[in-house]
């Protein structure tokens, strides 16, 4: 939605009241003295006058052109927004098409893209490949799995104050390969689930 308000009023026209100088008063009024001083104010009141209307066209001009500059590149930035959008909706309806088809290269990209949206802990392999054979409808799925050191050997830490040192709590070897082995089964078993 273009916010037409900095463009949409405009400033005031300049009036008469705002550059006439003051009508001679008392005495002088009366005897008509000073009366040429005040034709030559009026004279330049009016010299002024004219280029404050002028200067004022000239901004209406400009701000009416502005309005209309910013209508336009909002109208344009609107269709070519819409423009975008069908070319989506109508890549999109193309691969869903290709999906439901069963065309290969259409599943795989699919099946890719759900499991490239899977989140894993930081430095947790996320590299798969995908191939799907139409003949039988079989995805087969290679993922990369983390190397058995993803387990720390390190149960915990044992602070001693008198010593003012960390010692590690090692890790029981079979407790290790039972993680990892969990670890393993809940990627294969989530990649699964995904795909």
């Amino acid at each position: 939605m273009l916010d037409e308000r900095p463009w949409s009023r405009p400033e005031p026209s300049p009036r008469w009241e705002e550059f006439a100088p003051p009508e001679p008063g008392g005495l002088a009024a009366v005897l008509g003295l000073g009366r040429k001083r005040h034709e030559a104010e009026v004279a330049e009141a009016r010299v002024r006058f004219g280029d404050a209307k002028e200067r004022h066209r000239r901004a209406e001009e400009k701000r009416l052109a502005t309005l209309e500059r910013k209508r336009a590149e909002h109208r344009q930035a609107e269709e070519q927004a819409l423009d975008e959008v069908a070319t989506f909706n109508r890549r999109l309806d193309e691969e869903r098409e290709a999906y439901e088809a069963g065309e290969p290269a259409a599943v795989e990209t699919h099946l890719g893209a759900v499991l490239d949206a899977s989140e894993y802990p930081m430095g947790f392999p996320h590299e798969h490949r995908i191939a799907f054979r139409p003949a039988t409808g079989d995805v087969l799925v290679e993922i990369h799995l983390p190397p058995e050191g993803i387990v720390p050997a390190a149960r915990g830490y044992r602070y001693i104050k008198s010593r003012d040192e960390t010692t590690v709590l090692p890790r029981p070897e079979k407790e290790r390969k039972e993680i990892y082995a969990s670890v393993l089964a809940q990627v294969a078993l989530r990649t699964i689930h995904e795909s």
